[in-house]
């Protein structure tokens, strides 16, 4: 024990209190007290915690809006809107893709590895995200994960029925067409 937790012991319950007894009892009530206030603060903590994720939860729950391939296409000529094919790049290889399409795989994003995503993300500012996807990319969870950083995005199906719809296409190793 420290001088300072000595003096403190010997001479401040004399000084304060009419016994050791009621200091002892003050003491133990300030514990008390002590504990609980670190209770409440950890209880407010785990209780934003808690919405903290559930609100993100919520966010990447929402079903995905759908536009059509046709509206999708006139939105990317009419400059508002950027198009992201967001299929694993094994899907594109599969397929022709859409041509003013970005390949940029949801599951990149999704671990973190944004290299190609920053960019256009960024490019996306003040326009409208429209993410192509297939039976396997989960368009409503990438959808909500770009809503969360404060973009505009919407669902334009699997790039099948952009080419159904006659739009154009190209190869996946062909630069995309503005």
């Amino acid at each position: 024990m420290n001088v300072c937790a000595c003096v403190f012991l010997a001479y401040i319950p004399r000084m304060y209190f009419s016994s050791p007894r009621q200091f002892v009892q003050v003491a133990a009530v300030a514990a008390v007290a002590a504990v609980a206030a670190v209770a409440a603060v950890a209880a407010v903590a785990a209780v934003a915690a808690v919405a903290a994720v559930a609100a993100v939860a919520a966010v990447a729950a929402v079903a995905a809006e759908q536009i059509s391939p046709q509206k999708a296409a006139d939105l990317i000529a009419a400059h508002k809107a950027i198009l992201i094919d967001a299929r694993a790049p094994s899907a594109w290889a599969k397929t022709k893709v859409a041509a003013p399409a970005a390949l940029l795989s949801f599951y990149d994003f999704e671990a973190g590895l944004i290299g190609g995503w920053k960019p256009a993300l960024g490019a996306a500012e003040g326009k409208l995200v429209i993410i192509q996807c297939d039976d396997v990319t989960p368009c409503d969870k990438i959808i909500g994960m770009i809503k969360a950083i404060g973009l505009e995005s919407v669902c334009a199906g699997n790039p099948q029925d952009w080419i159904k719809a006659g739009l154009p296409t190209r190869d996946p190793q062909a630069k995309p067409s503005s």
